[in-house]
């Protein structure tokens, strides 16, 4: 009778549900990556900016090159990142488009080591009736959903966030490495491979984040959970305490603010652990126009936290406790516990709501990725009657995810959109060197460097300036004569001075410096163009436009509303005011068409 009980199948409409999901989450998460491909940086940052000023002078010679890679940012050495940063400079014309590709295939690779070592049913010996394909379908769409997310969009598409992802895979080879290798019966001479393959990811991991000793600590703590001899979990402690000393011993450290009490420190923590799928800073937009209450993460984050705890007590009363997938998700938790901790000790002075960073967002979801771990591993040991919960758990889980997520990307990519406008905004100023104050500070904090990195890209055809055809100058007639003219709808409604007020003394070119804007739609595309030329009355072309804005007046004029910007803003150097004519370029550079001079409307 308890064979037949065993073999229920699982409810009819809660797997049609699941289906559902699955079609969901596989649906938000292709959905994220296509937006990722069509917004980009023009580009680089702040701390990017500084770091590529950093690399532009090294490349003087072998010596300063290496001096370059090793030395710290801030409290992170990160040289990985700055290996793939010099192989986007010289093999994809530094346009900061290799870093994005590689984030997203090692945030598909993390979710694919997550899936084989911990959600799929065969890494805990499940039986048949919970190997079924939609199972299957529902863990993997889980756990693509966990790497592959519109809330994690700060690590997805900034190129010097790449170090946060590299961090994670590491993290997680390491994960299935303790997992399956470590055992209370061995001794260290039996742990040869084992010892030297944590090694060499500790070292790299030191070369990618401050929070590198994770991975031995982690190897520590579950040396004493699992109850191994006493010779392994010393070997263990001393390398993990060795590790963390030379971190330590050779970085500087920020220390916690004046009067920072423990239960600052205590919430900063448990926002960092609950808070990944949430949102409290607005940066990089300006408001905060949402609501999430933010004891709702800390909830989660005491979740997360109590999961490690009690796991780790459990495990150590009751030997082999969730077989190998929760090993594999006590290792993650352990890292992340210890990585939020070190986070709130550095970083708590900014205020507690500094731990719901999105910046953090995509490595603080390891947390909740061991504690799924740890929950399928202890249930896929109990009784069939209760393993089956597994299934329920999964899809009740994906649905909280797939329902978050869904809000994320409408408000996420939103957010994005308007930063990344603004940013090809002020790459166009620095393109035409147009000393407009707001626009270049948006981008960087100091003018000589400004002007720097723009001089280098410039020589070499780099960054923004590998992604225009034409240069300040160049004869209009000669670049349109190659493309054929189509008609469409637009308008030119400014052409402006940048007042003296607002200009920064950072180029020296010709030409009064003018800001313009409009809209344009091109009829025979059924989109806007990519761009607006400026051309003067010699046929020179002397300014550029993006479309980074919307234009209620375009919406009003075609009666209609549209999802994409079709407003247009931009800059130019005029060497006279008058003759002015503007032309749109098609997406794919083919068709261009006469959107008049200035107060025109087509």
């Amino acid at each position: 009778m308890s064979q037949n009980k065993e073999n229920i199948p699982f409810p009819a409409t809660v797997a049609a549900f699941s289906h559902a999901l699955v079609a969901l989450a596989g649906a938000l998460a292709v959905a994220t990556l296509v937006w990722e491909y069509h917004h980009h940086f023009a580009t680089p940052i702040y701390d990017d900016i500084h770091d590529k000023l950093r690399l532009h002078a090294s490349l003087g010679g072998v010596y300063q090159l290496l001096s370059f890679l090793v030395t710290l940012h801030n409290e992170h050495r990160i040289l990985t990142t700055r290996i793939i940063t010099i192989i986007d400079e010289f093999a994809f014309s530094g346009q900061e488009i290799f870093q994005i590709a590689v984030t997203n295939l090692l945030q598909v690779l993390g979710a694919v080591l997550v899936y084989r070592h911990a959600f799929a049913p065969t890494a805990g010996n499940v039986p048949s009736q919970a190997d079924s394909l939609s199972h299957r379908a529902c863990l993997f769409a889980l756990s693509l959903l966990l790497f592959i997310n519109p809330d994690f969009l700060y690590t997805l598409v900034v190129p010097f966030q790449i170090q946060h992802t590299i961090m994670a895979v590491l993290l997680l080879v390491a994960a299935a490495l303790i997992s399956r290798d470590l055992s209370p019966d061995k001794r260290v001479r039996d742990l040869a491979s084992y010892w030297t393959s944590l090694v060499v990811l500790a070292v790299v991991g030191t070369f990618t984040l401050g929070n590198a000793p994770i991975i031995l600590l982690a190897a520590a703590s579950a040396a004493i959970v699992l109850r191994c001899r006493l010779e392994v979990i010393a070997t263990s402690g001393v390398l993990a305490l060795v590790h963390t000393g030379i971190v330590l011993k050779t970085t500087p450290v920020a220390s916690v603010a004046a009067g920072q009490s423990i239960v600052q420190i205590a919430k900063f923590a448990l926002l960092y652990w609950g808070s990944p799928l949430f949102r409290y800073d607005p940066w990089p937009s300006t408001f905060v126009t949402w609501d999430w209450p933010v004891y709702s993460a800390a909830i989660l984050g005491a979740l997360v936290f109590g999961v490690a705890v009690t796991f780790a007590a459990a495990r150590f009363m009751k030997p082999g406790l969730g077989g190998r997938v929760a090993l594999y998700g006590f290792v993650v938790l352990a890292a992340i516990v210890a990585t939020g901790l070190a986070a709130a000790l550095s970083r708590a002075q900014y205020g507690i709501l500094e731990g719901g960073n999105k910046k953090y967002a995509s490595f603080a979801i390891l947390g909740w990725v061991g504690a799924l771990a740890v929950l399928f591993g202890v249930l896929r040991e109990q009784r069939w009657s209760y393993r089956r919960w597994e299934q329920a758990s999964a899809t009740a889980i994906l649905a909280a995810i797939v329902m978050f997520s869904g809000v994320a990307y409408g408000r996420e990519t939103r957010i994005w959109q308007k930063m990344i406008d603004l940013n090809w905004e002020a790459g166009l100023a620095g393109f035409l060197k147009i000393n407009d104050r707001e626009h270049l500070h948006y981008i960087y904090w100091d003018d000589s460097g400004i002007r720097d990195y723009f001089d280098y890209i410039e020589r070499n055809n780099q960054g923004v300036y590998a992604h225009f055809p034409f240069r300040w100058g160049d004869d209009a007639q000669a670049f349109l004569a190659r493309r054929k003219e189509v008609i469409c709808r637009g308008g030119v409604q400014s052409l402006d001075a940048v007042p003296m007020a607002e200009r920064a003394p950072v180029f020296d070119a010709p030409g009064e410096p003018i800001t313009v804007s409009g809209w344009a739609w091109m009829t025979e595309e059924h989109a806007p163009p990519a761009m607006v030329l400026v051309v003067d009355h010699q046929n020179r072309i002397i300014g550029a436009a993006v479309m980074s804005r919307t234009a209620p007046l375009a919406e009003e004029y075609m009666g209609q509303k549209f999802d994409e910007n079709l407003g247009w803003r931009g800059f130019g150097r005029a060497t006279d005011f008058s003759g002015f004519t503007f032309f749109a370029v098609s997406s794919d550079g083919k068709r261009f068409c006469n959107l008049g001079g200035p107060g025109t409307v087509r």
